[in-house]
This record gives C-alpha cells, sequence and structure tokens, in this order.
C-alpha cells in the first residue's frame, strides 16, 4: 500500500495498492473508505510519518493501533509487514506499507534492507513526480 502525504488537507491519501486477492477492487475501495487524518488519529501512519523511521511488526498483536489503523488491518489481513516513510528533501511524502503472505513470515534483516533500499527509490521517484507536477502546475 502506498500513502501520499497530502499536507494541504492534511491527511494520508491511498495512492496505489498492489493486492493478491481475488477481491481487489472491493478491498481497494474498503481502504479508500477510512479516513486517515494527519494527526494521531491515524495511529502508526502518523508515528511513521513524524519519527521519520520504519516500523516492523511481526504479529499484529504486538502493536497498539487505532480504529483507522484497525479498519484497514481487518481488510488487508492481520500479517506481519513494515511500515517505511519515503523521505524527498528530508520530509516524508509517502509512506509504504508492505505485508508477508503468512503470519509465520517475518522480515530477515536481509530483507529489511532490501526493502528499505527500494523504498529510497521509490521515495526518489514520488519526489521528481511531485516536483515536475508543481513546476507544470507553476507554468
Amino acid at each position: 500500500l502506498l500513502f501520499l502525504v497530502d499536507p494541504i488537507q492534511k491527511r494520508f491519501v491511498l495512492q496505489k495498492a498492489v493486492l493478491d486477492s481475488d477481491s481487489k477492487e472491493s478491498m481497494l475501495e474498503k481502504i479508500q473508505s477510512v479516513p486517515l487524518p494527519l494527526d494521531d488519529r491515524a495511529g502508526i501512519l502518523f508515528s511513521v510519518y513524524q519519527r521519520k523511521r520504519p516500523f516492523v511488526f511481526k504479529r499484529v498483536k504486538e502493536a497498539q493501533f487505532f480504529d483507522s489503523n484497525e479498519r484497514i488491518l481487518s481488510i488487508v489481513g492481520k500479517k506481519p509487514g513494515i511500515l517505511l516513510p519515503l523521505l524527498s528533501q528530508g520530509r516524508v511524502i509517502a509512506l509504504l506499507a508492505i505485508f508477508k503472505h503468512e503470519e509465520k513470515d517475518i522480515f530477515s534483516n536481509e530483507n529489511l534492507e532490501i526493502t528499505k533500499s527500494i523504498a529510497e527509490a521509490i521515495a526518489t521517484s514520488v519526489g521528481n513526480s511531485i516536483l515536475i507536477e508543481n513546476l507544470n502546475r507553476e507554468r
């Protein structure tokens, strides 16, 4: 799941979801219906945004989630995952949430490093896209 940060409307916006379920469209609609304000009510999303550090959870029960997070997890399933901030010029522009297929799977240190590297590349692409969009708007 890729959540963009909308600083103007002060919320997280689901931009992209790659899901491995037969009911992708209904799942995507359900996730998009969950309000995610850019404040404490967004739970762990806001915590990762504020701290600018990834959050890894082996079992969802270990983490404390607010209502919005509980609704998202009830849709995608309570699997191990990682929530990564995507940084551009020192600010968080998006959050990337990746969940494992099986509950027994955990992220190895090698998988975490690869995931962080991929997140950096995605952040660069998203940041460049935002800059191009802003330049086009100014014209």
